[in-house]
């Protein structure tokens, strides 16, 4: 992985659609700004901002942002985006997971 990213986990949600999120983590992934189309959460095909690859367990609903910050609120930055989708497969080596995050 050679891109450096920063995920801020999503903590909490009030059940209205309003979350909460951890402190920004710097994490190491293979940014991908190609556009693709997937299926959300709900069902519905939308096109991606962007994929993004790691080793980094993520969560729907937390944020990713391409380089470095220390901003705490992700809705502050521009260039974050939601994590819409995550699938997850077994690594190569057989030693962990690698994480495909559609934004």
């Amino acid at each position: 992985m050679r891109d450096a990213a920063v995920l801020w986990e999503v903590t909490e949600s009030d059940g209205d659609g309003w979350y909460k999120f951890g402190p920004p983590v710097p994490i190491m992934t293979k940014w991908n700004g190609q556009r693709v189309l997937f299926t959300n959460i709900d069902g519905d095909e939308v096109v991606s901002n962007a994929v993004v690859t790691t080793l980094h367990p993520v969560k729907q609903q937390s944020y990713l942002y391409l380089g470095e910050t220390a901003e705490a609120d992700p809705k502050n930055v521009k260039g974050a985006f939601a994590v819409q989708s995550v699938q997850s497969t077994g690594s190569l080596d057989g030693g962990g997971r690698l994480y495909e995050v559609y934004l």
